[in-house]
């Protein structure tokens, strides 16, 4: 067998080998969790666990982005607090707080290049998921991060700001359109040209 010929055998073994690359290019996460006709966009998912809750943080009032992340856990006795610490020792958020209120009160968060205004405070809010219409129904949340727990799927949000009367400000979830993973692109490429060359290879066969 010649080299030609033995080019299809080649390309299956790269394919192979690419099935084996994770992929890692996309530098933030689109779940299937949908959300006005796209996906929820985390930046991240910190912790572990069967269990999962989502953190909204919005910094439009300082003209900056809003971002969601992830945490996962076991247990019911897990609060909003721990998670906004473990997602601050997990990655680029920042979670600052105080405690002398007697449970942790929230002074601000920074984000990359986005940082909030801690003067201007920052109000929690509780959401409900919606999936016939793709969104999160916000509340006032009735206490603060540390007397919050966590639910399955429980989504919490925060923005910096409140109304005139003194409410939340609901946040602005992050999300995007799914596209094909690069893996996914390069297998499919490689696909077709293996098809093409076993073609080629047994035209000339029987030419």
């Amino acid at each position: 067998m010649n080299i030609r010929n033995r080019r299809p055998l080649l390309v299956l073994a790269l394919l192979l080998v690419a099935l084996q690359v994770p992929c890692s290019l996309q530098a933030d996460i689109l779940t299937e969790v949908p959300i006005d006709g796209e996906y929820l966009r985390l930046e991240y998912i910190a912790g572990s666990g069967l269990l999962i809750s989502y953190h909204v943080i919005d910094f439009a009032h300082t003209n900056g982005d809003t971002y969601a992340f992830g945490y996962r856990y076991n247990g019911s006795t897990v609060t909003s607090h721990d998670a906004l610490l473990a997602m601050d020792a997990a990655g680029e958020l920042q979670y600052g707080f105080s405690t002398g209120w007697g449970e942790p009160f929230t002074d601000n968060f920074s984000y990359l290049q986005d940082a909030g205004l801690q003067a201007n405070y920052w109000s929690y809010s509780l959401g409900i998921y919606d999936a016939l219409a793709e969104d999160v129904a916000w509340s006032m949340s009735p206490s603060g991060a540390g007397g919050q727990f966590l639910q399955d799927g429980s989504w919490h949000g925060w923005y910096n700001g409140f109304t005139p009367e003194y409410g939340s400000i609901d946040p602005s979830i992050p999300h995007g359109q799914a596209v094909p993973e690069p893996t996914s692109v390069l297998v499919a490429g490689m696909g077709v040209w293996f098809l093409l060359s076993w073609r080629l290879g047994r035209d000339r066969l029987f030419a």
